[in-house]
This record gives C-alpha cells, structure tokens and sequence, in this order.
C-alpha cells in the first residue's frame, strides 16, 4: 500500500468482537461505531461489517465465475456468527448482510459458528457417525472460543443434540495477555 492509500485507509482490528457486550447497559444497534485503533476515527459497525462482507462476495463470485457461470443470486450465502452474541448484535449482522447484497433472494441463513462446525463434521465423509455417538466441536479464533458436545440422535447422522455448550471470549483468559502486549506494540508502531 502506498503512502496516499495508507493515509486514507482506516485499521479496524477485532471489530467483530466489538459486538460482543457483557455490559447489560450497553445496547448493539445500527449506529453502533467501532474505533480505527490507529487514528480514533469511528465507523458505523453496520458499514464496516457490511464492506468485508461484500469483499468476500465480490471475491466469491470472481473465483466462482471463472469456474462456472453463476449468478449471486443462485448462491446460498451462510453468514456464521459466534455463539455467544446477543440477538441484537445478530441483528445488526442481518442488516450489514443486506446492505453487502446477501439477502436479495431467500438464499441466505445466518448460523451459530459451532453450528456450522458441527454439520461439517456430520457431512464430511471421513466421519463415519452413528446414533448414540457423541463428538466435541471446539471452535477457536476470532476472539471467541465455543466449545460443543454433541451427540447424535438421528439415523444416518441426520440430528444432533447438544449436550453441553461453553462459551469465552479470549480476553477473559490470562493466556492472552501476552498477546494483547505484542498487539499494543505493534498499535503504537503504527502511531508513530
């Protein structure tokens, strides 16, 4: 990046944990900003959200396409969200999708990450699952970890049930403090 696009670009590190509110206060809604940790300068969160969105639908679509024509209609888009968010932090979620062009036809879903994890470890072939069988999905990165026991309750893998959930955000384990120390200085690196 050179130096005019470096002045103009805004650094947005870890917005989507901003969503995350353990304050009872604290209400997550469509003027909800997130903080340039560079400069200060605020972002609607709905906006920010809504551009990486359409970046990776636009980049989608290039890499698709140059395999099989498609339209981004044809295409199911699945938002994932981490399990421990509010529903109005979800909300603000469906709208950023909406304002990314996500949700233009019925061909979109908004799933609970450890959610998604699961049925990938239900649909990928080398799991040979079966009733009464039980599997954990830990779920770790972004600022999250989510931790799921699942067991299998249908033929064919066809249904699950939960049968314990844990949910953390990172900043509340001593084992990241280490991190956010090179995090800060790599912040005030950029200051100066």
């Amino acid at each position: 990046m050179d130096v005019v696009a470096r002045k103009k670009a805004i650094y947005l590190h870890n917005f989507k944990m901003q969503l995350y509110v353990t304050d009872s206060n604290r209400n997550i809604n469509s003027i909800t900003v997130v903080r340039d940790e560079v400069t200060g300068v605020t972002v609607p969160a709905v906006q920010a959200i809504a551009a990486c969105l359409n970046f990776v639908k636009t980049a989608a679509l290039e890499n698709i396409s140059g395999i099989v024509s498609i339209n981004h209609h044809e295409v199911l888009w699945i938002v994932t969200i981490p399990a421990i968010w509010t529903m109005d932090a979800q909300q603000l979620m469906k709208e950023a999708s909406s304002l990314a062009g996500l949700t233009d036809s019925d061909k979109f879903s908004l799933v609970l990450e450890p959610e998604a994890a699961s049925m990938w470890c239900l649909a990928d072939s080398k799991n040979d699952m079966h009733t009464g069988d039980t599997y954990i999905v830990a779920d770790c990165g972004g600022g999250t970890i989510d931790v799921t026991v699942h067991e299998v309750t249908g033929s064919n893998s066809s249904a699950v049930k939960e049968t314990r959930d844990e949910a953390t955000y990172t900043d509340e384990l001593p084992e990241w403090d280490a991190y956010r120390d090179f995090y800060n200085h790599q912040i005030s690196q950029l200051r100066h």
